[in-house]
C-alpha cells in the first residue's frame, strides 16, 4: 500500500519476486609440477619439491611449477601472494608473484626453480603462500597460508682411479697369491 498523509492509501497489488543464488566451494590452492626435474609431494598444507642428489658439475636442475585452483564446480575466485622471506639464495627462482582471480580448474604457472651445481651442498629454501577466496557478492576469505619447501643436494664426486692403478692393484692381488700357493705347498710338503 502506498501511504501519503494528505491522500487516501493506495492499495497497489501484490507481485512476485523470483530470488536466485549460488552456492559456491571455496576456493582451494595446490601446486603442480608442469615441467623438469625432482619430485613434488604435500602433507597437510606443506608442500616440498625435491631435486634430488646429483653430482657437481653434472649440470644445472630446473623445473617449472604452477598453482591451481583445484575446486570443483562453481567455485570461489583464487588469489594470492607469495613470501620469499625464507627463499635464501641457494635456488633461482622466476615467477613468484602474486596472482589474481583464478576460477576453478585454471592455474598460474611459469613458477621457475633453478640449482646450480656449481657448489657442494644440501641446500633448501622455505616459500610461504598467502592465498584467499572471493565471489561476486563481495565475499573474501583468507585460505590457510601454504607452506613451500624446495630442497636439492649437490654431492662431491668420487675420483676414479686411473688404468694404471687398477694394472698396479692386479699385479699385487697375483704376488699376494703366489706367495699364499707357495706356502701352502711348503706346508703339504712337511706334512
Amino acid at each position: 500500500a502506498s501511504h501519503d498523509s494528505e491522500l487516501a492509501d493506495l492499495a497497489l497489488g501484490g507481485t512476485t519476486v523470483q530470488l536466485r543464488g549460488q552456492v559456491n566451494n571455496f576456493a582451494d590452492a595446490s601446486l603442480v609440477k608442469t615441467g623438469g626435474a625432482g619430485t613434488l609431494s604435500r602433507s597437510g598444507n606443506t608442500w616440498t619439491f625435491d631435486l634430488g642428489t646429483f653430482a657437481i658439475g653434472s649440470g644445472d636442475r630446473s623445473a617449472s611449477l604452477a598453482v591451481l585452483n583445484s575446486a570443483i564446480g562453481p567455485a570461489d575466485l583464487l588469489s594470492g601472494a607469495f613470501d620469499l622471506t625464507g627463499a635464501g639464495n641457494a635456488f633461482a627462482l622466476a615467477g613468484f608473484g602474486s596472482f589474481s582471480n583464478l576460477v576453478a580448474g585454471t592455474s598460474f604457472g611459469g613458477l621457475d626453480v633453478l640449482l646450480d651445481d656449481g657448489s657442494v651442498g644440501d641446500f633448501a629454501a622455505t616459500i610461504v603462500l598467502h592465498a584467499s577466496g572471493s565471489n561476486a557478492s563481495g565475499f573474501v576469505g583468507a585460505l590457510p597460508d601454504m607452506t613451500f619447501v624446495i630442497r636439492g643436494d649437490v654431492a662431491a664426486v668420487a675420483a676414479v682411479p686411473e688404468p694404471e692403478t687398477y694394472l698396479l692393484l692386479i699385479a699385487g692381488l697375483a704376488a699376494v697369491a703366489s706367495v699364499a700357493k707357495r706356502r701352502q705347498r711348503r706346508e703339504a710338503a712337511m706334512r
